[in-house]
């Protein structure tokens, strides 16, 4: 995998040479003071004025190509504050260390398609559109510039409930195993739209693997015989578990070490909601603390600090595993077997909603 990576670097470093382009990155302390006042094309470059002086002298007769805001659809967050300068030959970067009271940080990025994004990167349902800013905190473009999946790859979901019906999953579930008992249940529906649902489609909102496919089990009776079956369906490389209990099993750790080892799919499972007993929040849970398992475990992401919320009270740190401070039923499991954290609260998804409902629907 390191020796992938280090050749999808080496390709992409290649080409932008080859080319004589970087792509340079700046994140600023606020909008302003990167945004330019003035850019006047001269030739194959632009001349840029700021309204800080000393940016003006600094880009003057320099290469500059493009200078513009990486993700301008988005107004909130730290990727709204990030900027993209694309200049040819020499750029004497380090000597951006003079405007630390401008730029937060800077960096420069041989990955081209940083800057991309899906067109439903933002939630786009029919009734809002707000930024997805979970998909920010995890930094999704970054992944996205070096996978965004790959239809070859089947992700298996071993959940309660699929429905192959929803615009964002019709196309992407190759099949449903499993009893997929017909339930009101829409967790497993949420959970296999988050890994791999129709993303750049104008709909709902963008999954992380998006170019994966899936594979359910649906089965309102969870557990290992789930991910067994998920395990010998051709192709699938990585199965996922958002349950769990805090019983040890010697017979189903033996498993997921095959599974594993002996056929090479990554297994990945929810650290589990720190409230349920008898595992208190700092307690081990299984299938998530088996050493050939990935522990996930989950933080606040959905609210800025101290939104004050009618049902929850004030929201608490987005990078805390307590969607409001002290309140144990509302925190997730950690312990020294996590191996990852992600945002968990409030998170936009699919959903069949009730049996009778717009299978189309969507909910946080």
């Amino acid at each position: 995998m390191k020796k992938t990576l280090l050749l999808v670097f080496a390709v992409l470093s290649f080409i932008s040479n080859a080319q004589n382009i970087r792509m340079i990155y700046l994140q600023a302390k606020n909008i302003e003071a990167l945004q330019p006042i003035e850019k006047v094309n001269k030739g194959d470059f632009i001349e840029l004025k700021f309204k800080d002086e000393r940016l003006t002298f600094f880009f003057e007769n320099k290469k500059v190509q493009e200078f513009k805001k990486a993700y301008p659809n988005l107004n909130k967050g730290f990727l709204s504050k990030t900027f993209i300068v694309e200049i040819q030959d020499e750029f004497p970067i380090n000597q951006l260390n003079e405007f630390n009271d401008l730029i937060t940080n800077f960096y420069e990025e041989p990955l081209n398609e940083l800057s991309s994004h899906p067109n439903d990167y933002m939630i786009v349902p029919p009734t809002r559109l707000e930024r997805n800013n979970y998909l920010e905190i995890i930094r999704a473009p970054l992944a996205w510039s070096v996978t965004k999946g790959d239809p070859n790859i089947l992700i298996g979901i071993a959940d309660s409930y699929f429905t192959y019906s929803h615009e964002d999953l019709a196309n992407k579930l190759v099949d449903i195993i499993g009893p997929n008992n017909h339930s009101a249940l829409s967790h497993g529906t949420g959970v296999a739209y988050m890994a791999a649902g129709e993303t750049d489609n104008g709909k709902g909102g963008a999954s992380i693997g998006y170019n994966s496919r899936l594979v359910g089990h649906g089965d309102l009776s969870i557990g290992l015989h789930q991910v067994i079956a998920l395990s010998q369906y051709p192709d699938v490389k990585v199965i996922n578990m958002s349950w769990g209990s805090g019983n040890y099993s010697a017979y189903a750790d033996s498993i997921y070490n095959a599974i594993h080892n002996d056929l090479d799919i990554v297994l990945v499972a929810a650290s589990q909601n720190g409230k349920y007993q008898p595992a208190p929040q700092f307690q081990y849970r299984y299938p998530a603390s088996y050493e050939s398992v990935l522990s996930v475990t989950g933080v606040g992401s959905r609210f800025y600090r101290g939104t004050n919320d009618p049902n929850w009270g004030v929201y608490g740190w987005e990078d805390i595993p307590e969607v409001v401070i002290g309140d144990t039923t509302s925190t997730m499991t950690i312990n020294d077997k996590v191996d990852i954290s992600a945002p968990a609260f409030g998170l936009f998804k699919a959903t069949n909603s009730t049996l009778q409902g717009n299978i189309d629907t969507y909910n946080d």
